[in-house]
């Protein structure tokens, strides 16, 4: 009796999927006015995918494993198309529940008319129920690689920009860092003031650390390294900026700044470097 039902009701879902799409669209119209009014653009697109899904779970009800896959990659898909219309998480999920009740108004209707138990249906939820909490898993999938993406994006751009290269004279530009100064920020620092040199062919960089709140031995590893690198390109690096607190904590560490060349402040920077005030 209940295999009869499963494959029943497989057959009835796959057959009346645009039907039940139909309703779970009309559920939510029924009661959100602004979701109303964007169905016109939409509706057909929307129709479609619905009844896709809704074949799916049909499908599922005979093979569990390649449905979960495949209800899953929906959900994905979805999710893709509801990020490109800028459409938000709370308010995409919102529709789950439409059609949830939409296909359960369904399988009641069904097992109703043909005869079938309690128990007939509570055999069919331990397929289907699953099957749903995978589409939206898939969906919201979607949503949390594309945050993540947007995320990394952002933070590699926020990280360019702070680390802005001045030309001041032909040849000469000045780095003036701000903040920590952590392993990514570093490697970036590396990248792009590499480039950046042979890009205005300067001969000089002053690397300003008076915004820089810590130095620890991995933050003097890489300034090294920036400094050996700009001198392989044929560019000479002044350190300014390194404030008392600075000074005794590479003392305490035993970071051997002295290999660099310093000067205390820009002007004297500036000034070693031969652009004095009768170059002004």
């Amino acid at each position: 009796m209940r295999t009869t039902f499963v494959q029943f009701l497989g057959e009835r879902l796959f057959d009346n999927a645009t039907c039940i799409a139909e309703n779970a669209i009309n559920l939510r119209a029924e009661k959100d006015e602004r979701y109303k009014a964007n169905l016109t653009s939409n509706r057909s697109e929307t129709v479609h995918f619905l009844a896709e899904f809704f074949q799916l779970m049909a499908e599922s009800l005979n093979s569990q494993e390649d449905s979960r896959v495949n209800i899953t990659a929906w959900g994905k898909e979805v999710g893709e198309l509801a990020i490109r219309h800028s459409q938000k998480l709370d308010d995409a999920l919102a529709s789950a529940a439409y059609q949830r009740l939409a296909l359960w108004s369904f399988i009641e209707e069904q097992a109703i008319v043909e005869g079938y138990s309690a128990t007939d249906i509570l055999v069919i939820a331990k397929s289907i129920d699953p099957m749903l909490d995978y589409a939206i898993y898939g969906f919201s999938q979607s949503y949390v690689k594309s945050h993540e993406t947007a995320y990394t994006r952002f933070k590699w751009s926020l990280q360019e920009w702070s680390i802005p290269l001045v030309p001041l004279f032909e040849g000469i530009a000045i780095i003036p860092l701000i903040g920590d100064i952590d392993t990514n920020r570093a490697q970036l620092l590396m990248e792009k003031t590499s480039q950046r040199a042979t890009e205005l062919q300067l001969s000089k960089i002053i690397l300003d650390l008076s915004g820089v709140s810590l130095v620890d031995t991995m933050v003097a590893h890489h300034i090294f390294q920036l400094v050996d690198v700009l001198g392989l390109l044929g560019v000479k690096v002044m350190i300014t900026g390194i404030s008392p607190a600075i000074a005794q904590t590479c003392v305490d560490l035993n970071i051997q700044l002295e290999k660099l060349e310093t000067a205390s402040s820009l002007q004297l920077a500036l000034k070693t470097m031969g652009y004095g005030s009768k170059n002004f």
